[in-house]
């Protein structure tokens, strides 16, 4: 359920002067400013754990207009209400929720997200800001990033920091930099260049007991928008600070494909598109031998722009995405790691969805938000309940419709 911020921030007020007070403070940044967003009624709600945090986007089917607005999923109620709003309209960015200070041990500190890159009136953003737990407030980090970055990844690791990587630059082709951000001082720095300039590619932390555990893998990708799709893949090893090959490349060419890690440490990468067709291959990457070999079966649909949610039993949810023919999908399959086998799950999603957002829920559901219909970016949403393989369609819509933007499970 969502609460006050008088039950957290001790305010003596009432009614609407409550609010006037909260939303007077909404999308300030860290040098007194204050967001060129519209205040909103929002700024008065905090989240509880386990809600889930919905950020920014494309509000129009074009993928022109990104917004600053936030809002908050509960799943008791399995409602959507309005947030503070960020300082910065963006789209296409990345979100990682953490704990502040804490690597490898249960701290007492705020939980936090941080939010940075993507997209703004074809701009390519460097900035970043946080959101607070506590306060439902979002805080501009200054510096940013050091380079404007879309279609890119960014992944915490077990050292304590999270690496921005790659992406389309301010000049609409990708970059090979990288950032780092520490959870400890909640600052960024630069680290090593990747091996190769990349964005629409896949990364993932590597598991298992593998010599590389704790590395990221990153996977395919483009270099150039007039050179092929790529078919390479590297490791960021984080206490290094520098990215070198894998040993050998992917089994077949691939941008805006899927990536999870699985328990056992290998890697499933799935669909996306090797420039001329959208695929309905996966493959599977070993730590161990840094190699890739193709998954037993296929997927029963070719995916692109779909999500992959590793479930709690250990196999692997895809949903929607956008097939060879173009069709935007209601479909969706679950990979089962034991037999290398793709399976249609029980029913169709409520909605055919691209560039949406899938989030596991506390309770082992995976909600699933926005993203692009057949002549709309969406405001519906739906829950998946792996149980019974079926989706249902949320209590309330979202507040706004919502394409490439970020869901965040609040822990």
């Amino acid at each position: 359920m969502y609460k006050v911020t008088t039950m957290r921030l001790g305010v003596v007020a009432a009614g609407f002067a409550l609010l006037a007070v909260l939303a007077a403070g909404c999308g300030k940044d860290s040098g007194g400013g204050t967001s060129t967003a519209p205040v909103v009624h929002g700024c008065n709600i905090l989240p509880t754990a386990g809600d889930v945090l919905v950020t920014g986007g494309f509000t129009n089917f074009a993928g022109t207009q990104s917004t600053a607005s936030a809002e908050l999923y509960d799943p008791t109620t399995k409602a959507f209400i309005q947030a503070c709003n960020m300082t910065t309209a963006r789209a296409e960015q990345q979100a990682i929720g953490f704990v502040p200070g804490a690597v490898g041990a249960i701290a007492t500190a705020t939980f936090e997200v941080i939010i940075a890159g993507g997209e703004n009136n074809g701009s390519h953003l460097q900035s970043a800001e946080i959101y607070n737990f506590d306060t439902g407030r979002f805080t501009k980090v200054k510096p940013g990033l050091s380079a404007g970055r879309e279609d890119f990844t960014a992944v915490l690791d077990t050292t304590g920091t999270i690496l921005f990587a790659g992406g389309d630059t301010s000049a609409e082709e990708p970059g090979d930099t990288a950032d780092v951000f520490s959870i400890s001082t909640l600052k960024f720095s630069t680290t090593g260049n990747l091996t190769i300039a990349r964005s629409g590619y896949g990364a993932s932390l590597i598991g298992g007991a593998s010599g590389i555990a704790g590395d990221i893998l990153l996977t395919g990708g483009y270099t150039s928008t007039t050179l092929p799709v790529l078919q390479t893949a590297e490791l960021y090893s984080p206490t290094a600070g520098t990215f070198t090959a894998t040993t050998g490349n992917l089994v077949s060419q691939r941008q805006f494909h899927s990536q999870v890690t699985l328990p056992d440490g290998t890697v499933l990468l799935a669909g996306g598109d090797n420039g001329s067709a959208t695929l309905a291959t996966a493959e599977i990457f070993t730590p161990s031998t840094q190699t890739f070999a193709a998954t037993t079966g296929n997927m029963t649909d070719s995916r692109e722009a779909m999500t992959m949610t590793l479930l709690n039993d250990g196999t692997v949810l895809l949903t929607g995405g956008i097939d060879d023919s173009g069709t935007i999908l209601d479909t969706a399959e679950i990979y089962h790691p034991s037999t290398g086998l793709f399976t249609a799950t029980t029913g169709n999603m409520t909605t055919p969805r691209e560039d949406h957002t899938a989030t596991l829920l506390s309770d082992g559901t995976v909600l699933i938000t926005g993203g692009y219909g057949t002549s709309a970016a969406l405001n519906t949403a739906e829950i998946y309940d792996p149980t019974t393989g079926l989706f249902t369609a949320t209590t309330g819509a979202m507040v706004f419709p919502r394409a490439h933007q970020q869901a965040t499970l609040l822990e």
